[in-house]
């Protein structure tokens, strides 16, 4: 029988290991930021540019959110969240409910009873996939692995074998890279009133099943940022660690890092915090010095716009992140449709979509993870395969500008829709329109005839025509294009190297300037408009969507995010509060401006956190009905610094009632 209690003495090494780095000088890091700040890229990270991400629990068995889109991963929590929704599901499909039937009664479900690791090794070779990244827990809690550090693993449960470990074996045998992914980061508040606060409280559903079963606690909790949570997690990853020889180091985002009064990487920590930051450095500068001393080139990420680590540590990582610059060495973790995990009937990109994501990202200095989210039995859902099939039929004839590549001098060309990539001395210039007649690029301009050898069209057998002309060079692709499908690449041979270091914006947070917020609530933002306001929003404004709040829940009957509606509806409590982190680049300012739907008069505030001027605060007048939303000024906040800053609406509990919100927007004054 398992000691599932030996998580104690992991702890000790945990929190010890700092120190213990510190005090072995021959070991490649010493313990601190700046030393890990200096880890290479490896090579294989570098060059192998295509990933497989995989996202597989217990959730696959429900492979179902409200509103058929989003993260279908974080039902296990919104199974809590949203009640009056999610309960009578389960009834329906189980023929039970929280707290008679919880999370914890669904894993029963999850069984890999079709899986075979092997094949999805040999599949994931086919595509041209170099590395492999697979959930070993997700924030609810699970296993996938075998631990012996907590019951609630898939060897003693569901499919009662080892999922992280039987992959693991099949990748090696294929000559895969392999990075079995933690995301335990955000479990302590993810069955909790409040997510991302230092003193979480779990729901009382959650506290009543673990009254009725003791074991569960092990699997909902702990709950909040303790000692015992951070210990556990360091543990849990030494498991992995020394079970598996991972080849990465994965973790998802800290948000804990820059909520809840605190901004870790700015000085600003709660002592919990603190030490988790503390500790969770030690476990990176221990997988990375166990890395070197097996002779292994191991690598971790950076993940969150508010970055984890000290720029340098690890690849610069966000969900879909598609920078519009060349950035510092990046990684997007991507999906093929609105969720990670299996969710049935998602949507899902077009092929040629996903071919064209994939090329933008490699030529901007970044690694493309393309997400799976396999049924809970094994299967993966034919539509993953399909994109799979064709990104793999892409890259086999392709492959020369993707696998060991590197950014040009620019990475793309908008008016032919253009995208550049290097190897030694070739230019391979990627059009993702059907070439149908001669284009030039641009940023030849100035070339000589000389300077190009030889210019040819992957997968075509055509000479194809070129010329040097006073605007660059000028290509005529050939009437017959070849084999290639969705996007063209024209291999350019040249006299010298073409890659071009000095061009990279290494600054990580003027790279990440225009991207996508990441949602980490999982809701489906793709069809939603930027801001639709009654008001227009001037040159400079900040628009903060309903879609990206982060809710902060009293009771389980408090507000939630509508998807279907695009708002955050059922606002009743004057206890439940609503906040985003936001990204001021521009000093100065603004107008706070409402959008909502009111039936009574209510009364709301809203303060920016770290300015100088006072929270502003409106009586909301009637608009007409919740569903008829106006746009309502509550007055200036002055801003005096570029930062990051967390905006917060709070009702007033004199003179509150019940409002639906679906935006705020800060507004220049000027």
């Amino acid at each position: 029988m398992k000691n599932y209690n030996k998580w104690v003495g992991f702890a000790v090494v945990g929190a010890s290991l700092f120190g213990v780095v510190n005090g072995i000088a021959e070991k490649p890091y010493d313990g601190s930021w700046e030393s890990l700040q200096e880890m290479p890229v490896p090579a294989w990270f570098d060059d192998g540019k295509i990933g497989i991400f995989i996202h597989w629990g217990p959730y696959s068995a429900i492979g179902y959110r409200k509103g058929g889109r989003g993260y279908a991963e974080h039902v296990p929590k919104l199974i809590y969240e949203d009640p009056k929704h999610y309960y009578p599901f389960l009834e329906e499909r189980y023929g039970a409910y929280p707290p008679e039937f919880g999370y914890k009664d669904i894993i029963p479900e999850f069984k890999a009873e079709k899986w075979d690791p092997d094949e999805w090794a040999q599949l994931f070779k086919d595509v041209g996939a170099k590395y492999v990244v697979m959930t070993a827990e997700h924030h609810d809690g699970w296993a996938n692995w075998d631990s012996d550090l907590t019951p609630w693993n898939a060897v003693d449960m569901g499919p009662k074998r080892d999922l992280v470990g039987d992959l693991g074996e099949a990748l090696k045998k294929q000559g895969l890279k392999y990075a079995p992914s933690y995301h335990r980061e955000r479990h302590q508040s993810f069955f909790t009133t409040q997510k991302y606060v230092v003193n979480a409280e779990p729901r009382a559903d959650i506290v009543e099943e673990i009254k009725r079963v003791p074991e569960a606690a092990s699997l909902y909790g702990p709950f909040g940022t303790t000692a015992a949570f951070v210990d556990s997690y360091v543990a849990r990853w030494k498991e992995i660690q020394e079970k598996y020889k991972p080849d990465m180091l994965w973790m998802d985002d800290f948000p804990i890092y820059t909520r809840d009064g605190n901004n870790v990487r700015k000085g600003q920590a709660k002592p919990e915090v603190q030490y988790f930051d503390d500790q969770v450095r030690g476990m990176i500068t221990d997988f990375m010095n166990d890395g070197a001393a097996r002779g292994a080139d191991v690598y971790v990420n950076n993940k969150g716009g508010n970055r984890n680590w000290p720029d340098g540590v690890g690849c610069l990582e966000k969900d879909n992140l598609k920078l519009k610059v060349i950035g510092p060495k990046w990684q997007s973790c991507t999906t093929f449709g609105t969720s990670f995990g299996y969710l049935e009937g998602d949507k899902y990109k077009s092929i040629e979509g996903v071919i064209h994501e994939m090329i933008e990202v490699i030529s901007r200095n970044g690694n493309f993870l393309i997400n799976i989210g396999p049924k809970a039995d094994g299967t993966i859902p034919e539509p993953q395969v399909e994109r799979l099939h064709a990104m793999g039929d892409w890259l086999k004839i392709n492959g020369d500008a993707i696998y060991g590549s590197r950014y040009w001098n620019v990475c793309d060309q908008m008016n032919e829709h253009l995208a550049f990539t290097t190897k030694d001395k070739n230019l391979y210039a990627i059009k993702m329109e059907k070439p149908m007649a001669p284009f030039t690029i641009e940023a030849s301009k100035g070339w000589k005839k000389e300077q190009v050898k030889s210019v040819r069209l992957l997968g075509s057998e055509e000479n194809v025509k070129w010329a040097m002309t006073p605007q660059g060079l000028e290509i005529t692709p050939p009437r017959d294009l070849g084999t290639s499908e969705y996007a063209w690449t024209f291999e350019i041979v040249t006299d010298r190297e073409q890659h071009t270091p000095n061009v990279i914006q290494h600054d990580a947070s003027e790279a990440l300037k225009g991207t996508k917020e990441v949602d980490l609530e999982g809701h489906d933002t793709s069809d939603l408009p930027e801001g639709v306001f009654v008001v227009p929003a001037k040159e400079g404004s900040i628009v903060l969507n309903a879609a990206s709040a982060t809710l902060n829940v009293s009771d389980a009957r408090g507000i939630i995010y509508s998807a279907d509606d695009g708002y955050i509806a059922r606002w009743q409590s004057a206890a439940d509060t609503v906040e985003w982190s936001v990204s001021v680049k521009t000093p100065g300012t603004y107008d706070v401006i409402v959008e909502v739907g009111v039936n009574r008069l209510s009364a709301v505030r809203v303060s920016v956190s770290g300015v100088v001027s006072e929270p502003v605060e409106c009586r909301l007048p009637a608009t007409g009905g919740y569903k008829n939303f106006k746009a309502v000024k509550l007055g200036p906040v002055t801003i005096e610094k570029a930062g990051e800053y967390r905006v917060t609406a709070v009702p007033i509990a004199d003179g509150w009632q019940p409002i639906n919100l679906r935006a705020v927007m800060l507004q220049p004054t000027n």
